[in-house]
């Protein structure tokens, strides 16, 4: 990913190179400080499956009724072998997102500037922060997928043999058996894999995409032999594709959507009603962007890349509107490898020197006005599972009836919750309502009068789709003599209800 010996360089040109090495610092450490600040926080309910599903006793049984390949789940699994300390295991995505811009530095080491820009925007980017602070497989993925558009662009450019087109067969087969959104990715790289050979014979053009074949069959073979498809999932998958839904993504990929957070927080304390802050955002992405694609002369790689950014996006969105709604923040950001890459190479082989400057710059604090708002939330309380776990131990007393929705079991059971001696029923509020109506009313039936009935839910899309499920449910309780009174919990979409005559004001 390097340019030619003839592009502009920074070193002796726009700054000393000690000054480069001082910056280039500095990145590394904003980097260390923001995946490593908040990294003992509460799991999510997603990371809380991924302890679930990596500590199943009969694991590829567990592994077929996900709708995710196995690979990074039995990781997790050989990691737990070493710490069951969530920190610890968290630390091998923290590895990973420093892999990330360690790569990135290293991809673009003859251009300095732009290995400044890439690292600034891998350092601080709010979507890469987060999951490189996870329990999830985005952060490995990202790796791969980095480590995979670097040996694409070396055998476009013709500067890598044989061994490369085999190791760039394997990085994306892993990267296959981590995350199914790989098959995109694949989409991206081949044009450009296909370019170079274009006018060349039928089995040029084989030989150049042979790459992309055994990774594309074993992402079709788990998607229709191994996993569960998202579609036969109780309740459906997710949500209707719609324009706020897309908007909303992408805003969160590229940081933009902090922005409103920082501009509220400035209306409070200073003059111009958040305007200052959304308004220098938006001018430093156009210093950038103006730098890097406003000039058709840059180095010849800034198009092809943006191509295959958009061409992973649009695959993205595209099959979300004919098939699943799969249009995430997390399934976005590997679009954003290539569009950084395109940035940075249009940026690094500016030829006007302060021009270089000006947009590396503009990076920087863009991606500091995005960052902001992650350090700050990183630094608040947050109770999360671990103060809903917390708080249903403490409030459970033997005999009572703990009814948890769906996802709450695994979610409690990451923190060691429910108490030994609870009566627990499980409630699929997406699963056919009478036979489970039918077992709380018996369950309530039975129940000593004197013991109470405590509900844990996460107030979620699940949820949301079938509310009438689950406030049929609560009434069902306050129709056996069981009313909620104080001793509740919520935070966020998590809640904890407390109901009996013990409960009663």
């Amino acid at each position: 990913m390097n340019p030619s010996p003839t592009s502009p360089s920074l070193a002796g040109d726009s700054v000393s190179a000690g000054r480069y090495w001082f910056a280039l610092s500095l990145v590394v450490i904003a980097a260390i400080a923001l995946r490593l600040q908040g990294l003992d926080r509460t799991l999510s309910v997603d990371e809380a499956w991924t302890v679930s599903q990596a500590a199943a006793s009969d694991f590829w049984t567990t592994a077929r009724n996900d709708v995710h390949p196995p690979l990074y789940y039995y990781l997790v699994r050989l990691g737990q072998h070493l710490t069951t300390s969530f920190t610890g295991l968290r630390l091998s995505s923290v590895g990973c997102g420093l892999g990330l811009l360690v790569l990135a530095v290293l991809a673009f080491r003859k251009t300095p500037v732009a290995a400044l820009v890439t690292g600034a925007a891998v350092a601080g980017l709010p979507g890469l922060v987060l999951y490189s602070q996870q329990l999830r497989p985005y952060s490995l993925l990202l790796l791969l997928l980095a480590v995979a558009l670097v040996l694409a662009v070396r055998i476009r450019q013709g500067a890598a043999g044989p061994g490369f087109r085999i190791l760039l067969g394997l990085v994306l087969a892993v990267a296959a058996a981590i995350h199914l959104i790989t098959v995109f990715f694949l989409l991206a790289l081949a044009p450009l894999l296909f370019w170079p050979v274009r006018a060349g014979h039928p089995r040029q053009w084989f030989t150049a995409l042979l790459p992309l074949g055994p990774p594309g069959l074993l992402a079709l073979w788990l998607k229709f032999q191994f996993i569960t498809p998202p579609g036969t999932l109780a309740g459906g998958w997710w949500m209707s594709v719609d324009t706020a839904a897309v908007l909303g993504a992408l805003g969160e990929v590229v940081g933009w959507n902090e922005m409103p957070w920082l501009a509220d927080a400035w209306s409070r304390h200073a003059p111009g009603n958040g305007w200052p802050v959304l308004a220098g955002a938006l001018a430093t992405a156009l210093a950038a962007i103006g730098t890097a694609w406003g000039r058709r002369s840059n180095h010849p790689l800034v198009w092809p890349l943006l191509v295959s950014a958009a061409i992973y996006t649009a695959g993205v969105i595209a099959y979300s509107c004919l098939f699943e709604h799969v249009i995430m923040m997390r399934t976005l950001l590997p679009g954003l490898l290539p569009f950084l890459a395109s940035l940075a190479l249009g940026i690094g082989s500016h030829p006007v020197a302060w021009r270089r400057a000006v947009a590396a710059a503009a990076v920087v604090i863009y991606v500091a006005l995005a960052a902001t708002p992650v350090s700050r939330r990183a630094t608040v309380p947050d109770a999360g599972l671990r103060g809903l776990a917390a708080t249903t131990t403490t409030a459970c007393r033997p005999g009572d009836l703990l009814v948890v929705f769906r996802a709450m079991d695994y979610s409690l059971a990451a923190y060691g919750c429910p108490p030994a001696g609870t009566e627990v029923m499980l409630f699929d509020q997406t699963a056919a309502p009478a036979p489970q109506m039918a077992e709380l009313q018996r369950r309530l039936a039975g129940l000593d009068p004197r013991r109470r009935v405590l509900v844990v839910y996460r107030d979620d899309y699940y949820l949301q789709q079938f509310r009438g499920v689950f406030d049929e449910a609560v009434a069902e309780i306050s129709r056996h003599g069981w009313k909620p009174g104080p001793g509740g919990w919520q935070e966020a979409d998590l809640g904890l209800i407390v109901a009996g005559p013990a409960a009663a004001p």
